[in-house]
């Protein structure tokens, strides 16, 4: 269960990492297949498959809930070690700069 908390951070935001992958308008196939990947991780436009969803579906059967991600409440959760922020802010990172990370 610790472990399944020390994800959480990295899990609650799966696929921001991608989240600015695509232009609007006309793509090539390299943008097409990032898209391809970012439908994957919101579920494809269905709730319950939305992967954040279902990682707040696995902490919610073994008891545990947490605040919005938003919230600065989730990030100061005494349940997590300082480690487990370190992979997201990568991951939140590298999606504000897509373009330049892109070759």
């Amino acid at each position: 269960i610790n472990r399944i908390i020390n994800m959480a951070p990295f899990n609650l935001i799966d696929g921001a990492w991608i989240s600015h992958c695509c232009p609007t308008g006309p793509i090539d196939e390299v943008h097409s297949m990032l898209w391809g990947i970012l439908n994957d991780e919101l579920g494809m436009g269905d709730r319950t498959k939305n992967h954040c969803f279902l990682y707040e579906q696995l902490l919610n059967s073994v008891g545990v809930s947490f605040p919005k991600t938003s919230t600065r409440a989730f990030s100061q959760d005494p349940r997590f070690l300082p480690s487990a922020f370190t992979v997201p802010a990568y991951a939140l990172a590298l999606s504000e700069f897509s373009e330049e990370f892109f070759p």
